[in-house]
């Protein structure tokens, strides 16, 4: 223990307003020992908050942490005060607090809330003790902290949501802080401190006390004097069934009292205080609660010159531009919660995320992603920074799919195959029980899941691919059962039994043996590739490659997307093999 960590150097000039998270609540204790024991450390920080009417601020002037309850009652002297609503000694309402504290009855804990209408006003949803805006991302707004045991510790929120709910009501957040620090010594030897010590300072961070006491143990001051009064009644009623005590009067009544110092071992209480008031003010616009008009920060590559123009220039249906995007953006989207994609042609698709609008977009000779400007300037501004991360001089034009479908009006009928994998696998499966009465595939939780992260678009690099790669077998190779398709064809002496061999031996007593190996030997490619996260060398890699027939020239995009569909394509195939009435494959 040191002078600085005991006069709070370290954290003299801290402020709260400008955290990246703002305590709207917070009660932390560190330390150790009892209060009044050799040892005692202890380092308490808490802030209390209330927002308050921008044309009411002036009559909190001087007040501060101890004004600022943490929990509110109902009723007052002054008649019922709804729980959220902060008043004035004289009745008049101030505010509201943001975070309310429910007591209950017994010995249930008490139950932390956000005030309702901050919470509706930002259309926030509680999971657990986070509040998250599902419209914005599923962004973290606000969230509790808890100690070690389990208390609420803190109520946190980021600022940016609490400045534009502080702009919409015309009000500002008054941030009430309290940070101490004790320490219980024996004796002031070695120490630069002094018996009787105080000092008082304020400055523009608050105002500091700092004092060192003489106590004894139990904490109470040295060679301090005690009176303890005692009074009793002398009436005489011990033998009365249902006694009924009378007035008090002189006769029936009895008091003493005595004096004493408290003595004992002399310890030393050193302890510093800072008190600091501070506002959050309003942000200038409220775009969320309000639905305030707010420019764009936003910029877009336009042109092969890098001619920048902002979200809103752009946002005119009529604009005529498309802007260019690495794929990597597709990638990014698809991984946050909420996003979706749903497939038009083999290079076209649509995009979304909780509150946007679908984007249509194809994809180039370039491998890059186009999407007309108007319907990423017409997104939230939250969305257009995800896309403006990865926007990129045009290159490659538009792509033939992308130009039929929103020039020419004449869109394409390819297919893409990621709109097909879940298909393939239940037409495999369904023609299994119609021939043969078992399931080809055993279910699995995560199925859903891993389809609707196998696109081409994680197939930016050779990682991506073989990533790509390994969920593919992971809902087929590693789903098969085969303790069902060994009750078809049972493995004799010598014979695999692994999923994929067993799949083909089954599928070798309905055509003949090479037809059973071509229809699974692009399976056996993907399952090789899947092996290369254990250090596949390169030449085995090709020659899975080669057994899947992907064109090793290709982009690495283009080859996750010809996986996909030689993958969903071997599927189709089977089940067209296996039909009893040869009629799956339409």
């Amino acid at each position: 223990m040191d002078k600085d960590w005991i006069k709070q150097a370290d954290v003299r000039r801290r402020r709260y307003a400008p955290l990246t998270w703002i305590p709207l609540y917070l009660n932390r204790e560190r330390g150790t020992g009892n209060y009044g024991e050799i040892g005692y450390i202890k380092d308490i920080e808490a802030v209390r908050t209330a927002a308050i009417y921008l044309d009411k601020r002036a009559e909190l002037d001087g007040l501060g942490f101890v004004d600022l309850p943490y929990s509110h009652a109902p009723s007052t002297w002054n008649g019922y005060t709804p729980y959220d609503v902060r008043r004035s000694e004289e009745g008049g309402e101030q505010g509201v607090y943001l975070v309310l504290n429910q007591s209950l009855d017994g010995d249930s804990p008490s139950v932390w809330s956000l005030n309702q209408d901050f919470v509706f006003a930002l259309k926030l949803s509680r999971e657990g003790d986070v509040w998250i805006r599902p419209s914005e991302g599923f962004m973290e707004v606000a969230k509790i902290e808890r100690s070690g045991d389990g208390d609420v510790e803190s109520i946190l929120v980021r600022p940016e949501y609490l400045k534009d709910y502080l702009a919409a009501r015309s009000m500002a957040l008054m941030i009430g802080s309290y940070r101490e620090r004790r320490w219980v010594v024996p004796d002031l030897s070695g120490l630069p401190f002094a018996e009787d010590e105080d000092d008082e300072a304020k400055d523009e961070f608050g105002r500091h006390s700092f004092y060192v006491r003489a106590i004894v143990a139990g904490g109470f001051p040295y060679g301090g004097g005690v009176a303890v009064f005692n009074a009793s009644r002398t009436d005489q009623w011990e033998e009365d069934e249902v006694p009924i005590l009378g007035p008090e009067t002189e006769e029936n009544t009895s008091s003493s009292q005595t004096h004493f110092k408290r003595e004992g071992q002399k310890l030393f209480s050193i302890t510093s205080e800072r008190r600091l008031t501070e506002w959050l003010e309003p942000a200038d616009l409220s775009p969320r609660v309000r639905r305030d008009d707010t420019p764009s920060a936003t910029h877009f590559l336009v042109d092969a010159q890098g001619s920048q123009t902002n979200a809103d220039e752009l946002n005119f249906e009529e604009i005529g531009l498309w802007l260019f995007f690495k794929p990597n953006v597709i990638s990014d989207i698809l991984s946050r919660r909420g996003a979706s994609i749903h497939w038009h042609t083999r290079f076209t698709a649509s995009v979304s995320l909780p509150g946007g609008i679908p984007i249509h977009f194809g994809t180039n000779n370039a491998n890059l992603v186009v999407v007309y400007a108007h319907d990423i300037a017409r997104q939230p501004e939250w969305q257009r920074k995800i896309w403006a991360a990865y926007n990129v001089v045009p290159e490659g034009g538009l792509g033939e799919e992308l130009d039929a479908a929103q020039v020419r009006a004449r869109p394409v009928e390819t297919l893409a195959p990621e709109g097909f994998i879940a298909a393939s696998l239940e037409i495999a499966d369904k023609e299994f029980k119609t021939r043969w009465g078992v399931s080809l595939f055993r279910t699995h939780q995560d199925t859903a899941e891993i389809i609707s992260r196998s696109h081409r678009f994680r197939s930016l690099d050779q990682a991506g691919f073989l990533s790509l790669a390994k969920d593919l077998a992971r809902i087929s190779a590693d789903l098969i059962d085969q303790k069902a398709l060994h009750g078809i064809a049972a493995p004799q002496n010598g014979q695999g039994t692994g999923s994929l061999k067993s799949l083909e031996r089954v599928l070798a007593t309905v055509v003949s043996p090479e037809e059973a190996r071509k229809l699974t030997g692009k399976l056996f490619g993907i399952y090789e590739l899947r092996l290369s996260d254990a250090h596949l060398p390169s030449s085995k890699m090709e020659d899975a490659m080669k057994l899947i027939e992907i064109p090793l020239e290709q982009d690495w995009l283009l080859k996750g997307a010809f996986m996909i569909h030689q993958w969903v394509a071997s599927f189709y195939s089977i089940a067209e093999a296996v039909s009893l009435d040869g009629s799956s494959a339409e």
